[in-house]
């Protein structure tokens, strides 16, 4: 990534955060701009940056299109959020809002954190009635949850996705999911929320989870830094937790990356810097090249072994997911080998993007690449 263009992106970040006057300069790369802008979906964070700025009219216009897209999408989801929770509590069914519903209100004005899915617990046991319940408004069921998704996926209007989880992890974090409904802050007769501090404890696993499997985005870094001026990320049950579950370096690297974006600070620490250009250059949700060379355990890797490994891994995809996809292998699992072939055949015929993408992940396989994130690796360890 073109370095003036890196900084420009920065420097727009920590002023949209910290409300600092900002203007352009001499910078003309609007093209390069928004992509980055697009490709971190952060249009609604920068916007009023960009309105005030010295920025060229067709980029203002641009970024004030998407920004007022992104809220529109924002009024569905909070309309159908009340209707379906309202409906919830009519049917006795506890529900808990995480993810960005429940960070967006730490930041100095909600729609700056905007979000594309509206995600919130239930109990097992109460999934038949959510279900019944979207089903009826209108949501068409897109995927389910099972062994491997903690989720349903639900639609409407191809503008609203709504996702119930009946867990909030299908990594073990063993204990963090076991108190949550004893522990969750009553907001209405059914309704119920994190703490602070347990919010701050989930988007820190969460953003790890992203992290060590490809990458996660700016929202992550920013989602941290907002909760951070909550809550005091020193306390007992925040320091606890993390070193329970091995993130404490992850997360104070995290907090030192928005320092960076929002006071300049650290900027010659290299390790610091890894960590914000690997953010930066994943998008989002990091990138298919990084997930495919963290996927490889070991020491010793090299564009080689990365390539053959995810290759193998694409081409035989576990059981534990092959049985999703064929439910009849649960009963007679020795029809694998023949369903591995099968499924090649109908990529090849059927979905043939997918099978491009996978090429296309090869390709950016690279020993540059390979070392970068092998930097990240170890910059990550904790202690």
């Amino acid at each position: 990534m073109d370095e003036r263009l890196k900084a420009e992106f920065i420097r727009l970040i920590g002023c949209s955060v910290t409300d600092k006057k900002f203007d352009f300069g001499d910078f003309d790369d609007f093209n390069g701009l928004a992509g980055l802008i697009s490709g971190q979906n952060v249009f609604s964070l920068v916007r009023d940056k960009i309105e005030d700025s010295g920025a060229p009219a067709n980029f203002k216009d641009y970024v004030n299109r998407k920004h007022l897209s992104a809220v529109n999408q924002q009024i569905q989801q909070d309309y159908y959020c009340e209707v379906i929770f309202g409906n919830l509590e009519k049917l006795g069914v506890e529900y808990l809002p995480f993810k960005g519903g429940a960070v967006r209100k730490y930041y100095p004005r909600p729609e700056m954190r905007t979000s594309c899915d509206v995600d919130f617990l239930v109990r097992e046991s109460d999934l038949p009635k959510v279900r019944e319940t979207l089903s009826s408004l209108g949501f068409e069921k897109q995927a389910e949850a099972n062994d491997q998704s903690c989720h349903d996926g639900w639609e409407i209007n191809k503008t609203v996705h709504v996702e119930p989880h009946i867990r909030l992890f299908n990594e073990t974090y063993e204990g963090f999911g076991d108190d949550v409904w004893e522990t969750a802050v009553k907001t209405s007769d059914l309704g119920r929320a994190f703490s602070a501090e347990k919010n701050f404890v989930y988007v820190a696993l969460h953003s790890f989870k992203h992290f060590s499997h490809g990458g996660c985005g700016v929202k992550s870094v920013l989602d941290l830094l907002i909760l951070s001026r909550a809550v005091d990320p020193k306390s007992p049950y925040i320091a606890d937790s993390l070193k329970k579950f091995g993130i404490g370096k992850f997360v104070g690297k995290m907090l030192d990356v928005a320092k960076l974006w929002t006071e300049g600070a650290g900027a010659d620490d290299r390790e610091t810097v890894v960590i914000s250009d690997y953010i930066l250059d994943g998008g989002a949700y990091g990138s298919s090249a990084a997930s495919a060379i963290l996927g490889l355990k070991g020491e010793k890797k090299n564009a080689g072994k990365v390539k053959r490994a995810y290759f193998f891994s694409r081409l035989f995809l576990p059981y534990r997911f092959m049985k999703i996809r064929y439910p009849f292998l649960a009963k007679v699992p020795v029809l694998l080998p023949l369903m591995w072939i099968v499924r090649l055949f109908s990529a090849l015929l059927f979905r043939r993007r997918n099978v491009r993408k996978n090429l296309d992940t090869l390709k950016n396989i690279d020993g540059e690449k390979v070392e970068r994130i092998n930097a990240v690796e170890q910059v990550m360890k904790d202690e």
